[in-house]
């Protein structure tokens, strides 16, 4: 089956999307949606939508996402998708996941679980042309999470992990027993890469009490360990992180050149509950 043909398939069943301009429903006709207002969508070849009407400038460029498939299917990050797994109740059966980058997390928690489905979104192309590749019952979507083209209440599970949050509407999908599972980065987290470029640790006040003055956390897990690495798991680090959007690859390329042996995981997976007020 095309991928396209399997992207139709999996928003069947889903039954989730909307006219991002008019919230209008959406019937098939051929390779596109269209709503009663006429509002067109075209399935792309490779299987997403594209709901954004002009790229965005300044998101993050291809090689950062190729970098980053590499060091997550190397496993790095498999204690982190152990702590979502278990913030999540095991009853989900349709999970949203905002800023999905290369589809890594929705794809390993959807794997085996015949009865879920799952929705990516980025608002970058390059990382859900990246996110497509991984297949399993995902559909993918370049969009904006201030603006989420679903139904209300639609998903059970929003995964937002290392990306920035809308509450209002992430409350706005999500059902109101559901559960929002927010990965924060710690203080020391990827510290090696902030050594290198001397920079300050994180700090992760303000987003911890803005998400508790939206939600309710109702379960928190930190994963604190350091992995080593090899030194081309280094350079797909130096490349994969945002920290070093603003350096040129030259840059980057010196930087790759003096690896460390470690990388440090310091995140805060929490499993909220968004408040109605």
């Amino acid at each position: 089956m095309a991928r396209k043909d399997e992207a139709f398939e999996v928003l069947e069943r889903l039954s989730v999307l909307r006219c991002p301009r008019c919230a209008g429903e959406l019937q098939r006709f051929g390779d596109s949606l269209i709503c009663a207002q006429g509002h067109t969508w075209n399935m792309n070849r490779r299987g997403y939508l594209n709901l954004l009407s002009r790229p965005v400038e300044g998101c993050y460029d291809r090689k950062l996402f190729e970098a980053r498939r590499k060091v997550m299917d190397r496993g790095i990050y498999v204690s982190v998708l152990q702590a979502v797994q278990s913030c999540l109740t095991g009853r989900e059966t349709r999970i949203l996941d905002c800023g999905c980058g290369d589809g890594w997390y929705l794809q390993k928690l959807l794997k085996d679980q015949i009865a879920c489905v799952g929705v990516g979104l980025d608002i970058s192309a390059d990382a859900i042309r990246c996110a497509v590749q991984r297949g399993g019952p995902c559909f993918y979507i370049v969009g904006d999470l201030k603006h989420l083209p679903f139904r209300s209440h639609a998903f059970d599970a929003v995964l937002d992990i290392l990306t920035p949050a809308d509450y209002a509407s992430f409350a706005q999908v999500l059902h109101p027993e559901g559960r929002l599972i927010k990965v924060i980065p710690g203080r020391q987290y990827m510290r090696e890469i902030r050594q290198a470029r001397c920079l300050e640790l994180y700090d992760d006040g303000p987003v911890t009490a803005y998400l508790r003055e939206k939600c309710d956390v109702l379960r928190e897990i930190h994963v604190l360990n350091s992995v080593k690495i090899s030194g081309e798991t280094w350079r797909d680090l130096v490349y994969m992180t945002p920290l070093n959007q603003d350096l040129s690859d030259a840059e980057k390329d010196e930087m790759a050149s003096r690896p460390a042996e470690v990388i440090t995981l310091d995140l805060r997976i929490l499993a909220c509950r968004i408040r109605s007020d």
